[in-house]
């Protein structure tokens, strides 16, 4: 008797759980569906939240932050607001609420018209603008999130029309998040990412704490302010495009793995003739200083086969691409004091000597004046030595770590000297006498 009322009792247990759980699920199913659509006028961004039917909400402003909360939960569409309005850089979700970052100095004007409810984000006046910047000179960590990006301001918002035509030279002078926010100004999560690694990297050479963390916005601009004045830059604390770019770089070309092209020989005999170095230029710096060729000249076939490859880097970079190539030159000459050949190439001309006495191979080039190659800026000329690759890629490999070496901090620099003075005097004390 007993086990048939605990079976009842768990059956009727069961039942009431049953109907909470389909209740709850008929619940959620009830949340109503919201749009949430984005629009950029000439002075003010707007985003509507389009509900089904009217519901009550409330606005609260905390400096650069708005957060919207309605009368009853909803699922927000806010991918239908993929491009975020004038004068607004995120919309997120927490919990019930909505948060909206802004740019500094943003003022706001919420509306209702119908179901929708209506968010105005008016251009900064001079006041706001100037209220926004003493609270950045007086940071929150309670308010101001570590990871956000460091605002621009009104004076270096930037188009991309403008950017693209910026020469060089100013373009590099303009406030790094100014160009990127010009460059694609709805990025997902773009300035946060960007902000991460300058920040990542900050730390890496020696700037801020090295903790596993965010830095906040404060020591962020301490650590950009000290990388300016070990790089010779005025330390203002905000990095320009072409700082911004050198920083992002540096840690790369500290840790850079290098490749070496192989020394150089030369033989010469009476009907075969073979090289093989790394081309060097004589009159301006190598395009390539981590290349190889080998070169064979057969007398009887009036040829001399080249098969280079060459590893692509540039000078900002720690990758490269390995590109090969093939080359036929005509033999005019052949003589026990060596030989000279000839390339006929699309846009240039090339004049290969070899001479076996001091054994000096060098290669001529000469870029064609046609109007159809007037447009071929890439075509190098001038002459070129061949070489040991471990000397030219040593020497090269060498500038770019001094320049690496110049943007670490010199407290960082200090505990590296130590540790390579520590390293080097316990290898000695362990050499056997």
């Amino acid at each position: 008797m007993t086990g048939w009322r605990g079976a009842v009792v768990a059956l009727r247990l069961g039942v009431v759980l049953v109907a909470l759980l389909l209740a709850g699920l008929g619940h959620a199913h009830a949340q109503p569906a919201v749009a949430v659509r984005s629009a950029s006028h000439e002075d003010y961004g707007r985003l509507v939240f389009d509900w089904p039917e009217q519901v009550g909400y409330q606005v609260r402003q905390e400096g650069d932050r708005i957060v919207l909360r309605f009368d009853r939960p909803a699922r927000f569409r806010l991918r239908a607001a993929s491009r975020m309005p004038r004068n607004v850089r995120e919309v997120t979700e927490a919990g019930d609420s909505i948060v909206i970052e802004t740019l500094p100095g943003t003022r706001i004007r919420h509306s209702r018209s119908g179901t929708r409810v209506v968010i105005d984000f008016r251009d900064a006046t001079p006041a706001s603008r100037r209220a926004a910047e003493e609270r950045a000179g007086r940071p929150d960590p309670t308010t101001a999130p570590p990871s956000a990006p460091p605002p621009v301001s009104r004076a270096e918002i930037l188009t991309r029309e403008a950017v693209e035509r910026m020469p060089e030279e100013e373009r590099l002078r303009q406030g790094f998040f100014a160009v990127m926010a010009a460059l694609d100004p709805n990025p997902p999560n773009g300035p946060r990412m960007f902000r991460y690694f300058l920040a990542r990297n900050l730390q890496q050479l020696g700037y801020g704490a090295q903790a596993a963390r965010a830095m906040p916005d404060a020591e962020f601009g301490e650590a950009v302010a000290a990388y300016q004045r070990q790089i010779g830059a005025a330390p203002t604390g905000r990095l320009t495009l072409g700082e911004g770019e050198r920083l992002l770089r540096m840690p790369n070309l500290l840790t850079e793995t290098r490749i070496s092209a192989g020394p150089r020989s030369v033989t010469f005999a009476d009907d075969q003739a073979s090289a093989t170095g790394t081309w060097i230029g004589q009159e301006r710096a190598y395009e390539h200083p981590v290349n190889q060729s080998r070169i064979t000249c057969i007398r009887r076939e009036a040829r001399c086969y080249e098969a280079s490859s060459r590893v692509g880097l540039a000078e900002d970079e720690a990758t490269g691409v390995l590109l090969t190539g093939f080359a036929i030159y005509r033999l005019r000459e052949w003589s026990r004091d060596g030989l000279r050949a000839e390339a006929d190439w699309p846009c240039a001309t090339g004049t290969l000597v070899i001479r076996p006495a001091p054994g000096d191979v060098t290669l001529t080039r000469n870029p064609k004046r046609t109007p159809d190659c007037a447009a071929a800026a890439d075509v190098p000329d001038g002459t070129l030595l061949l070489g040991d690759g471990f000397d030219s890629t040593w020497q090269y490999y060498q500038q770019r770590r001094a320049e690496a070496l110049g943007a670490v901090s010199p407290a960082l620099r200090t505990q590296m000297e130590g540790l390579l003075s520590a390293t080097q005097g316990a290898r000695g004390a362990a050499a056997p006498r």
